[in-house]
């Protein structure tokens, strides 16, 4: 797949940037794998870091959250979080969901492992790890979503239709 790495100065010179997917650059939309680098975590979790649920600084996740919200325009509050959960359950983000796992991982939209959604301005963020982040826009009906695809064990299984 063709991307286009775009790289983000934030006004207090810090420089972080994310992978788009060039097909992303015909629609409205910004969608996007962000990189580490750019952020205020500490080790273990360094520099970029979008989750509150493995151990960092929830102080340094907020902060990050709010470098990309900065540039997304958005209040960092408007972030909608699903906690995965290598299963296949997908959910639609209606407006009493909206920041919903924003500010504590505890109010994460649970057990989904999809959060689509047609309003506009919604960070819709999902954490991968050896899973892979699928984004997908529906350009008729005006819908975005984030999906994790990956199943648990997913470290040296090769399935293959023969």
């Amino acid at each position: 797949m063709d991307i286009t790495v775009v790289n983000v100065n934030t006004n207090d010179d810090r420089k972080w940037s994310f992978e788009m997917p060039n097909w992303a650059n015909q629609f409205p939309l910004v969608m996007g794998d962000t990189y580490r680098h750019g952020g205020v975590s500490k080790k273990p979790c360094k520099s970029l870091n979008l989750a509150t649920h493995i151990g960092d600084s929830l102080q340094d996740v907020l902060d990050n959250r709010s470098i990309v919200a900065d540039h997304l325009g958005v209040s960092p509050d408007r972030i909608t979080c699903g906690n995965q959960v290598h299963g296949l359950n997908a959910v639609r983000i209606t407006e009493d969901l909206i920041g919903a796992g924003a500010m504590s991982s505890d109010t994460a939209i649970p057990d989904c492992d999809a959060i689509y959604t047609d309003i506009p301005n919604i960070p819709l963020f999902l954490f991968t790890a050896d899973c892979v982040p699928v984004g997908i826009y529906d350009p008729v009906h005006h819908v975005v979503a984030t999906v994790h695809a990956g199943w648990r064990g997913a470290i040296g299984h090769l399935p293959v239709i023969t």
